[in-house]
Order: structure tokens, then C-alpha cells, then sequence
């Protein structure tokens, strides 16, 4: 008889050790994903802070000032095109090789991004940058690149 109490304690000892270790897994798992959670909100709440003071850009902007240089293969400076040069063509008349071109090398992701920001590129570089203790890979999007070029100042970059 004592000993079938002794399995039964055993058994029971045994419950309540594996109950102790699921219950603080869980609440392991459950922190994990909680802040997460507030990383996330957190997040698009400083996003939409930035987001509310950002100018609207016309179409005069996106077409004004700068100038383009051409440069050979060799690097050496061919000849600097101003604004006043330019001529801006439709989206039909570009070419869809030219157009596949720019994005394969520049924005791999351009036609799937509907916001412009693109989250994999993002911590994708941040992870290149980290190993290479450098800035050696960059997370804009072409959408970013034409924001920054035509509404913020590059001057000081």
C-alpha cells in the first residue's frame, strides 16, 4: 500500500513540476509577443508623428533645379546637364526594358511597395550594415530617393 501511495506522490510531483515549467513558458512567450506588440504600435505611432508634418510635393518640384553629369566608363567628367536641358517624357514613351532596368538594380520590390517604405530592404541593410561595421548597403526605395532628392536639401550629403 505505501508504495502505490509513494507512485501517486511521485506522479503528482511530477504534475506539478511540468505544470510550473509550461506556465512560466507561456508567460515567457506571452512578454515576448506583448512587446512586440507595443514595438509595433510604437512604431506607427512615430511614423504618423512624422508622417502629419511632411510637405506634399507637386509636380513642379519632382521637374525643378538640379543638374545631371555624365561621366565615361573611365570616370571622367563628359558633360553636366542643367534643368534647362531636360526634356521630361510621359510614363508610355519610356521604354519597359529601361524601366526594369532602374528597378532590378535600384528597387527590386518598387511595384509590390503601396507605402514607398519597404520593411525588408530596411533591416536587411541595417543587418549589412551591422556585420560590416560601415554603411555599406542603403534601405530606401526609389520613392524615398525622389522625396529626398526634390523636397530636402542634399547640400550638406
Amino acid at each position: 500500500m505505501t508504495e502505490n501511495n509513494m507512485k501517486r506522490e511521485s506522479r503528482r510531483n511530477y504534475h506539478k513540476r511540468r505544470s510550473i515549467k509550461n506556465s512560466l513558458g507561456i508567460k515567457i512567450i506571452k512578454w515576448f509577443f506583448l512587446i512586440v506588440l507595443l514595438l509595433i504600435v510604437s512604431g506607427i505611432g512615430l511614423f504618423a508623428f512624422y508622417a502629419k508634418d511632411a510637405p506634399n510635393i507637386s509636380q513642379d518640384q519632382l521637374q525643378s533645379g538640379g543638374t545631371s553629369s555624365l561621366y565615361n566608363n573611365d570616370g571622367k567628367f563628359l558633360l553636366s546637364l542643367g534643368s534647362e536641358k531636360r526634356i521630361y517624357v510621359k510614363n508610355k514613351d519610356i521604354p519597359q526594358l529601361l524601366k526594369d532596368a532602374v528597378v532590378s538594380v535600384e528597387d527590386k520590390r518598387f511595384y509590390k511597395d503601396k507605402l514607398g517604405v519597404d520593411p525588408i530592404r530596411i533591416v536587411g541593410s541595417m543587418l549589412t550594415n551591422a556585420k560590416s561595421n560601415s554603411i555599406a548597403a542603403g534601405g530606401s526605395t526609389i520613392t524615398q530617393q525622389l522625396v529626398k532628392l526634390t523636397v530636402f536639401s542634399t547640400a550638406a550629403s
